[in-house]
């Protein structure tokens, strides 16, 4: 059996705390961003499920860190590109794929997490406040995260039947699970495998 010392055993509460303090409560719309580290970055879950990052903490030791629905999450850059070069489908990557929404800074602006896919609720209404071609032109041009929360929203925001219908049949259509795989041949054609 080991023992801590003193020193030890403040030591590990202390980066339990750190570790704790970088996921942070739910984000109001509108409040106000919090005093971050120089490096840092204030991101927000826009997902109902949990999402894990890898962060280094001040051993350089790297542990897990999980972030649940309208969490908040303190990330140093280096931690953030760390996760993104571990992610090899960028369709996964929570910071560019929708799930997850920089709140300190404009993410458009950093070429490694631009993306039209980070949209907040409030960006979510003004596309239900379009209806017809230009309603579904907004919605065909997105990925499956937020076309997914779309349709987790549409009831709660009072959205047509035909908006559901659509979201519905491009999920169906775009996004099934399962089925008939594509042959070697139409992976082909889309550039998914090399040409013999």
């Amino acid at each position: 059996m080991t023992t801590m010392t003193t020193d030890e055993s403040t030591a590990q509460a202390r980066e339990e705390h750190d570790a704790e303090s970088r996921v942070l409560p739910v984000h109001r719309p509108g409040a106000q961003v919090d005093n971050l580290a120089e490096g840092e970055e204030l991101w927000t879950s826009n997902v109902a499920g949990a999402i894990w990052v890898k962060v280094t903490n001040k051993r350089d030791e790297v542990e897990g860190l999980q972030i649940t629905a309208g969490q908040r999450l303190r990330i140093t850059k280096r931690d953030r590109e760390m996760n993104q070069d571990r992610i090899r489908d960028g369709k996964r990557d929570p910071f560019t794929n929708g799930m997850l929404k920089r709140l300190d800074a404009d993410q458009n602006l950093d070429a490694r997490t631009a993306t039209p896919d980070a949209l907040s609720v409030e960006e979510i209404m003004v596309i239900f406040s379009t209806t017809g071609p230009q309603f579904e032109r907004k919605v065909a041009s997105l990925s499956e995260v937020p076309i997914r929360r779309m349709r987790e929203l549409a009831v709660d925001v009072d959205a047509t039947q035909s908006q559901i219908k659509y979201l519905d049949d491009i999920i169906a259509e775009r996004f099934a699970v399962g089925g008939t795989q594509p042959t070697y041949e139409e992976l082909r054609v889309l550039g998914q495998v090399a040409a013999e």
